[in-house]
């Protein structure tokens, strides 16, 4: 969004101001749907939104955007409203539309002179602090007469824009309020259509998920040369806040890669996120998959019969030619072959008939069975994966976390990534975390009521064509040569492997202003190979917020974990152990607003955010009594899943979702992550999370619509922090190095 000094200058006589240039819009009814609606008079029945869908094709660098809005009139007579709607710099208006018409003319870019009239006037009648979020928007405007007495009215409006480039990256942005909490249900779908193939399809900013479009007639074609695809966007993502952001990354002959850079003069440099892709070209790697199924007593009924449809359902979606093993355990192992089986039609009526025949009863033999699967002969050239299952707590052999956990690490000579399914609540829940992330797998659990075979085949679709293995990452001098102390903090420490249309996400902490070099290395088709990028650094901008709180998530994750990992021995927090570890979770949690289930007292009234010493000591406690005592059952299982999603987090998630001991989604709406500021409400007053280990006496009392509050509505929009100046009530919040409070008023919901 562009803003410019002009504009901010005619913000700051709202209050005095003239009648709007057209007195019409005195008595129609505002609508913006990334915000609200407004009534033409206080205590008015206002037009409601009751959802808005959007559809956005994208052919080359041409998005086009549709956005239909569905509205409703709760009162006994015909309104008229205005559509007012927030578009990109450089879009071009194609048409609007009502009630299944088709869509044509009626819409307009407004002038900038025009939106900043309208735009004021807005202000000035509703003195709603959550429009300053959208200080100097490109605005479309169209009218929308009659909508029927307590009936309701579909508009539909068209724009196109053009992507913003980024060497072979290219940028989709859908403006939408990131300080709000939305109400709007909203929908959104992108298909894309590509000149040329994609290695990578990124959301830094929603939960997607890639559907491939095939057209009719055609064969499938690798995810790594695709040229077209749907993006959902997940519906409890939809929920989040936030513009809706996609990157688009173009395949290469090699390796391709992209860098988002945020700068931070503070660590001596900034943060930074690599996304790398498949190359266009090259025959991916085949997998051996070593299926290992738990058939214990525990297993019987079910829950055994869900395992078995899981088996097929893994078999069946590997390739022809590629090979696998098959194992079941209760109280003693039982292997399918001796040796790994090729995939062929008759191999597969062979283990159906073998799977159909497993019968649960027994006891756990949980190492025996992991030890057996990793020592059997591996298939020379093949991505070696070992999907493990067990729905209960070892009870024969070696019952030991911190032995089993040492005999996978050991026996795993064949570099087999471990791919851990806990079904139900009685697993040791951090003994399946370790095991999977020691050797570059995952964990997933399965709740009761939910599908094995589904959480086993979304991970094998995941899984699909091996590209890199083992990858490395690390710097290299202007000369091509390697450097130290560049980078720091990479998250996830050891980077999991790269898998066809699975873009590899690698978030860290870099030094210097300098271009940043890389070489990511590792094992292609059997061979050692590597490939060098280099990025400069004059686009890290602030506008790049999520990267640095993309890193905390995984950080935190990672020094989490640390300490459960440490329970498998006892207590230790006992001696005073990890202090470090916990005194930075804080820290970090603080200043990027990022909270988790062991952080979450940081959001409730009445903490004192203001002392490290007694927040660490509370953050002490919670990680006694979660991380290190409960290591099966229901809390035990929320950690798990809260881990295994922010170890390897790749977009934002602003109102801190997590899976609470009940199982059930939390979320925190006393935290605002408004650019890359953090703010914590503390009784009637939103304050800066920079300010809260400090005596915070503002320098400046600004009142809304003050020409001094407008002057720092500029400085914050420059910084991309304006949505911190958004929030309904005062808000405390360091500007240019300056303490100031923004008296906003608070907005009465009609």
């Amino acid at each position: 969004m562009l803003r410019t000094a002009a504009f901010v200058a005619s913000m700051a006589p709202w209050l005095l101001q003239a009648p709007p240039t057209d007195p019409r819009q005195e008595s129609c009814h505002w609508v913006i749907p990334q915000l609200r609606s407004y009534a033409p008079a206080p205590g008015a029945a206002s037009v409601e939104i009751a959802a808005v869908h959007g559809r956005v094709h994208i052919e080359g660098a041409v998005a086009s955007t549709v956005l239909e809005i569905d509205l409703k009139n709760p009162s006994a007579a015909p309104l008229e409203a205005r559509l007012l709607i927030p578009v990109p710099d450089g879009a071009v208006v194609r048409g609007f539309g009502m009630a299944g018409s088709r869509i044509g003319a009626g819409a307009e870019l407004l002038p900038r002179d025009v939106a900043r009239a309208t735009y004021d006037d807005i202000v000035r009648r509703e003195r709603d602090p959550g429009l300053l979020e959208l200080v100097g928007a490109r605005w479309v405007r169209s009218s929308l007469f009659p909508i029927p007495a307590h009936g309701a009215l579909r508009a539909a409006i068209e724009y196109e824009s053009l992507l913003e480039i980024d060497g072979a990256r290219s940028d989709y942005e859908l403006p939408r309020a990131e300080a709000l909490r939305l109400s709007v249900p909203w929908s959104l779908d992108v298909t894309l259509r590509s000149d040329e193939p994609l290695a990578a399809i990124y959301s830094p900013s929603h939960a997607i998920t890639l559907e491939e479009t095939v057209p009719p007639g055609s064969a499938p074609a690798s995810r790594a040369a695709r040229t077209e695809a749907r993006v959902r966007v997940r519906e409890s993502s939809l929920r989040q806040p936030g513009s809706f952001r996609l990157s688009l990354l173009k395949a290469k002959d090699s390796l391709g890669a992209t860098l988002f850079a945020y700068p931070d003069a503070s660590i001596g440099g900034g943060y930074f996120l690599l996304i790398a892709g498949a190359p266009k070209a090259g025959a991916p790697r085949q997998r051996e998959v070593t299926l290992v199924l738990d058939r214990s007593g525990s297993m019987a009924g079910e829950k055994m019969e869900q395992a078995k449809r899981a088996a097929l359902q893994v078999l069946e979606g590997m390739q022809y030619c590629e090979r696998y093993h098959l194992l079941t355990y209760s109280s003693s192992v039982e292997r399918f072959d001796g040796a790994a089986r090729e995939k062929s039609p008759g191999s597969m009526r062979e283990a159906s008939e073998f799977i159909e025949k497993i019968q649960a009863g027994g006891g756990t033999a949980l190492d025996d069975a992991l030890s057996t699967a990793l020592q059997l002969p591996a298939s020379g050239g093949m991505a070696p994966l070992v999907f493990f299952v067990t729905d209960g707590l070892p009870t024969v052999g070696t019952r030991s976390e911190l032995q089993i956990r040492e005999h996978a690490e050991k026996l795993n000579h064949a570099g087999r990534r471990i791919y851990t399914f806990g079904v139900g609540m009685d697993v040791n829940v951090p003994l399946l975390d370790a095991i999977a992330a020691g050797s570059r797998g995952r964990a997933a659990y399965v709740l009761p009521g939910e599908e094995l075979e589904l959480a086993m085949a979304r991970v094998l679709r995941t899984l699909n064509g091996p590209v890199l293995l083992e990858p490395k990452l690390r710097t290299l001098d202007a000369a091509g040569s390697p450097v130290e102390g560049v980078l720091w903090d990479l998250a996830p420490a050891a980077l999991p492997d790269l898998f066809e249309g699975e873009p590899l996400v690698v978030a860290g902490r870099y030094r210097g202003a300098g271009p940043l070099r890389f070489e990511l290395s590792g094992q292609v088709g059997g061979s050692a190979k590597s490939y060098q990028f280099e990025f400069p650094l004059e686009k890290a901008t602030a506008k790049n917020a999520f990267v640095p709180r993309i890193w905390a998530t995984r950080h935190i994750a990672f020094l989490t974990d640390q300490i459960r990992q440490a329970g498998a021995t006892g207590d230790p927090l006992s001696s005073g152990a990890h202090r470090e570890l916990i005194e930075e979770i804080v820290k970090l949690s603080l200043q990027w607003g990022t909270l988790t289930e062991y952080t979450s007292f940081l959001a409730r009234e009445g903490s004192d955010l203001s002392s490290l010493g007694a927040l660490a000591a509370a953050c002490r406690d919670e990680l006694k009594n979660r991380a290190v005592d409960q290591r099966w059952g229901a809390s035990a299982v929320a950690q798990g899943s809260n881990y295994n999603q922010r170890i390897m987090q790749s977009c934002a998630n602003p109102t801190n979702e997590y899976v609470a001991d009940t199982l059930k989604t939390v979320e925190t709406v006393t935290v605002q992550q408004c650019g890359d500021v953090s703010l914590f409400r503390r009784g009637d007053r939103w304050v800066d999370s920079r300010l809260l280990s400090r005596t915070a006496n503002p320098a400046r009392v600004l009142s809304f619509g003050s020409q001094e509050h407008a002057e720092v509505v500029e400085k914050l929009s420059r910084e991309g922090r304006q949505a911190a100046a958004a929030l309904d009530g005062d808000v405390l919040v360091e500007v240019a190095g300056e303490t100031v409070l923004m008296r906003n008023p608070i907005r009465v919901t009609r």
